[in-house]
């Protein structure tokens, strides 16, 4: 009895007096065995519990950090237009050479003005979806379409620069995912190229296939 006290106090519930006695002793040691076997189950119910406690904080804690980059990068996704736009508004306003043209680049900042609202209107849907629980469905999408597009929207941006632009892009290059985030993604890649190429430099432009996979380059 000694010994298995020495045992429960270690948290050791995985044992058996064995005793066959039918005195007062016998039944000590029987309650003794009956005890080791709740509490054992009872410390196993404790590790599953607190097993599933820590998978919900290392969720939440993967949660947190997922919120934490996507403010980051909406937060780059406004910055891009905002530079777009004050940089074509200032040129209108001092007369820089490309900028003499107004009516074409008001037209293009009111572009960039409806692209920041979108940027917007994104990111409270987002975060409603999140508040809700609910998750968008992937869909049918044309890569190359959509890196067209978004190297429409950085047009301003290039020729403020005098960037030159060669573009490889193939017809029809389709994926599977949520055109919001893609659009988003392809948007940054180019949009970095241009904000940090040096003035006048070439940027390249390709999609294709590279081992059955599409790529944006």
């Amino acid at each position: 009895i000694s010994g298995i006290a020495k045992k429960m106090a270690n948290l050791d519930f995985h044992w058996k007096c064995g005793m066959c006695r039918r005195d007062e002793i016998g039944a000590l040691g029987s309650s003794l065995d009956q005890m080791a076997q709740s509490l054992s189950t009872a410390l196993d119910e404790l590790k599953t519990a607190n097993e599933a406690l820590r998978g919900e904080e290392e969720e939440e804690r993967a949660l947190e950090s997922q919120r934490l980059a996507f403010f980051s990068a909406a937060s780059h996704e406004l910055k891009t237009p905002i530079t777009i736009l004050k940089g074509q508004l200032s040129g209108m306003l001092d007369g820089v050479d490309i900028y003499q043209d107004r009516e074409k680049y008001l037209a293009r900042s009111l572009q960039v003005t409806a692209r920041m609202e979108g940027l917007v209107q994104e990111i409270l849907t987002i975060s409603q979806m999140e508040a809700q629980g609910s998750l968008s469905h992937g869909e049918l999408l044309d890569l190359s379409e959509l890196v067209q597009q978004q190297v429409a929207c950085d047009t301003g941006l290039m020729e403020r620069k005098r960037l030159r632009l060669e573009m490889h892009i193939e017809d029809e290059l389709w994926i599977s995912g949520e055109k919001h985030l893609i659009a988003k993604a392809s948007g940054n890649l180019l949009s970095n190229a241009a904000l940090y190429a040096p003035e006048g430099e070439t940027l390249r432009v390709q999609t294709g296939l590279k081992s059955g996979q599409s790529t944006l380059t």
